[in-house]
């Protein structure tokens, strides 16, 4: 399964676990502490890389005494109070931190023979081990603001949220956020940028000079998640999430387009 597909779906686990989290939070009833599942999802190219079968990825998560495993995610949720949370993790296979939903631009690690022709001289672009700290606050019973640093080997970034969890009924929960990333000059040259040998090699004569990115950048996203229980255990759920990068980024000359799209769907069970 190539890389520039399975990544950005597994980062989706965390996402999903989060869902959980914020159901069980309005609907007492469904109050759990495991859960797996499956799920896949279509989303657009942020490379200029060939079109890939979707595979199916596993969800799951799992956490103890506010010690958790959230996919590919491992950290440390502190309750301070009744609208306050501390938490401290590490991302396995981190990289690009614009997920907010779907993930479509997040942990875009990328193979150059996944490149069109006329691009596969540049070097591969790879995930990195992330460290970081989110912050949680509670304005209210219907919308959450969350703010988190990351950074590791390749750079950092910066991302925050507004989440409004929506009980439809008993048994149905919608979640809208809106995400705003922002990455340093570091993380954004290393998955963006071309190097003058990369530019020059003779696989990449479609990419005229070499590109370099010399500030923060930007990235936002808007999305929406939706979960059905069909029994007390088991759910259904969907999710849709569209993403925009800035100029900065769109204007590399191996970013296929600044706005991206991602649509998935899955089932879980909870224990």
């Amino acid at each position: 399964m190539k890389k520039i597909i399975l990544l950005p779906l597994l980062l989706i686990i965390f996402q999903i676990s989060f869902t959980q989290d914020e159901e069980n939070k309005q609907n007492k009833k469904f109050n759990s502490k495991f859960s797996i599942g499956a799920m896949t999802g279509v989303g657009s190219r942020l490379y200029k890389t060939h079109t890939h079968k979707t595979p199916f990825v596993p969800v799951f998560g799992g956490e103890v005494e506010g010690l958790y495993l959230l996919g590919t995610e491992i950290g440390y949720k502190k309750q301070i109070n009744e609208k306050l949370s501390l938490t401290g993790f590490t991302q396995i296979f981190g990289g690009l931190s614009l997920q907010g939903i779907g993930g479509a631009l997040g942990g875009a690690a990328l193979d150059n023979s996944d490149m069109k022709e006329g691009y596969r001289g540049i070097n591969d672009r790879k995930t990195q081990m992330e460290y970081g700290i989110r912050v949680g606050y509670n304005l209210n019973k219907e919308l959450k603001l969350v703010g988190e640093v990351r950074g590791g080997e390749y750079g950092g970034t910066g991302k925050g949220s507004i989440i409004r969890p929506i009980m439809v009924s008993r048994r149905f929960i919608l979640i809208p956020q809106l995400n705003l990333t922002l990455l340093n000059k570091n993380i954004s040259n290393y998955y963006f940028g071309v190097t003058e040998s990369e530019a020059n090699n003779s696989e990449s004569w479609k990419i005229d000079n070499k590109y370099e990115i010399d500030r923060i950048t930007v990235a936002t996203s808007i999305g929406l998640t939706g979960s059905y229980y069909l029994t007390r255990k088991l759910s259904i759920f969907a999710l849709t999430e569209l993403q925009y990068v800035g100029d900065e980024i769109s204007d590399s000359p191996i970013v296929d387009t600044n706005i991206n799209y991602f649509v998935g769907t899955g089932l879980r069970y909870t224990f």
